[in-house]
């Protein structure tokens, strides 16, 4: 219902607003899709996979931290590839991410990165019995939709997070190439009032959108807050309706679903919801995209927010990564913004790039030690749109992948379709569904966040109502009101 309302909404916007047409890209590549998933490290879903005749930073099965990262001799936990599809949440906070990383939470300055310090964190955050599965890792088998991308596109094995930390900053650097300062999941009441890709955008005369169904990063912003802007909030059925009619934006940035509703489990990969529907999700957008008349001018990049807490045995860069604008970390603990976080999966998908791995950057880097990070996308969109970037010292850092794109026809041995996800993991997963239904979970600090944001983007404070609701399901049905209201409310400006 909230979907169908949500449509009149927009087509009452779009008839109320005269919008010149957007200027169309220069070269094949017309329209950029974004899909971030949530939480998940590079060897956590990937270290396990290897493709014939490359070589990929993967995982040997002999990777192990000690029980107590500060006792040598104490047990190890190794890795292994038993992953579950439901899994507990690690601790991804800047402190105990820098646990992770250093062995201790407090490292002395130009202390070696050892990555062992996961185990010892996660008996802290999630206790003895569940500390050991921080070194779970996926089948390769058991991911059927990743893996069959990685196949047949561009894997990056080297792709690290903006910052060692949680979802909101990593995010962040994806839309502006900074945090403005923050490193936990916060947003002012009234929106960062810093300037994005976006805006960057409509300055060249070029359009976006949001496609979601329930929450938007949209909401952290000021800008992108504007009534003005509504008509470019969507849905997903919007996005294939989009796609089909070749109309997509130039960037689309999409979102999974982050509340579990009755029968509407929950897609983000965000534990403990199931990986194996958040690989249903990534099917579906790129099926639908795959076989829309938008294809042929299109790149598709399949990215993840963090780590989300879970191990990953690459040490993660902590020399010459820039501060992006001075500001500084003080709350809940002191960073400055100047090392990475850890490898996350990245996959770059379309018919102008041909198959296989990239590991450190190539082509043009702004510095010797540039790496690929989520400022990357932003780097690569200044120079393939010759937008009026950079944003900030972090972009202007990053390494642009721009150079991927070589190819003068697109290609035709591209799948129209991937893999069922029907691997026996699934049996488990609606066997906890059985026992623990996801929409009458209580909430976590990640949807609370969200829905902090969209209370301030309906005007309303942000912890108006949130004492009222207890499960993902209410948060859920909020999210929906919030967003009709607003949406309504921007139609009444528009019109006036």
């Amino acid at each position: 219902m909230f979907a169908k309302r949500l449509v009149l909404v927009l087509a009452l916007l779009a008839i109320s607003s005269l919008v010149s047409a957007a200027r169309q890209p220069d070269g094949p590549v017309k329209h950029w899709v974004v899909l971030m998933m949530e939480n998940r490290a590079y060897d956590h879903l990937l270290g396990y996979f290897q493709m014939d005749g490359v070589h990929l930073q993967g995982l040997t099965g002999r990777e192990y931290n000690h029980w107590d990262s500060s006792n040598p001799n104490s047990g190890i936990i190794r890795v292994n590839n038993r992953a579950k599809d439901v899994s507990p949440d690690p601790d991804h906070s800047v402190n105990g991410t820098t646990w992770q990383i250093f062995g201790t939470p407090y490292p002395e300055p130009g202390a070696p990165v050892l990555m062992n310090g996961f185990v010892s964190n996660s008996r802290v955050h999630l206790g003895d019995r569940l500390a050991p599965r921080i070194m779970e890792c996926w089948d390769p088998a058991n991911l059927p939709i990743i893996t069959t991308l990685a196949k047949n596109y561009v894997l990056f094995d080297e792709w690290h997070a903006s910052i060692p930390g949680p979802t909101y900053g990593n995010r962040m650097y994806w839309h502006a190439a900074t945090s403005d300062g923050y490193c936990t999941n916060k947003v002012p009441a009234d929106g960062f009032q810093i300037k994005t890709v976006y805006e960057l955008l409509d300055e060249s005369g070029y359009d976006w959108a949001f496609y979601f169904d329930q929450v938007q990063d949209a909401s952290f912003f000021n800008y992108t807050r504007q009534p003005r802007f509504a008509n470019r909030m969507r849905t997903l059925k919007q996005f294939k309706l989009d796609s089909d009619a070749g109309t997509l934006p130039t960037l689309s940035f999409m979102l999974p679903r982050f509340f579990s509703e009755p029968g509407i489990p929950g897609n983000d990969q965000h534990p403990n919801h199931a990986v194996s529907i958040g690989e249903q999700f990534i099917k579906t957008v790129y099926e639908e995209l795959r076989q829309s008349r938008s294809w042929l001018s299109s790149a598709f990049v399949l990215t993840y927010d963090e780590h989300g807490g879970f191990y990953d045995h690459v040490a993660t860069p902590v020399k010459d990564v820039p501060n992006p604008d001075g500001k500084m970390c003080h709350d809940p603990v002191r960073f400055g913004f100047d090392r990475l976080g850890l490898r996350i999966p990245t996959v770059l998908i379309s018919p102008w790039v041909d198959h296989g791995v990239v590991h450190n950057p190539e082509g043009v880097k702004p510095h010797p030690n540039s790496k690929f990070e989520h400022s990357s996308f932003i780097a690569t969109l200044t120079r393939m749109l010759k937008l009026n970037g950079p944003l900030t010292k972090r972009d202007a850092w990053a390494a642009p992948f721009d150079y991927l794109f070589t190819r003068t026809t697109p290609r035709t041995d591209c799948p129209e379709t991937l893999p069922p996800v029907d691997h026996p993991a699934i049996l488990a997963y609606h066997q906890y569904k059985a026992n623990a239904p996801e929409h009458l979970q209580p909430l976590h600090e990640l949807q609370i966040s969200y829905l902090q944001a969209a209370n301030a983007m309906a005007g309303l404070h942000p912890e108006a109502n949130l004492h009222l609701l207890r499960t993902e399901h209410e948060g859920a049905q909020y999210i929906h009101t919030l967003m009709e209201k607003w949406h309504q409310a921007s139609a009444s400006v528009e019109q006036q």
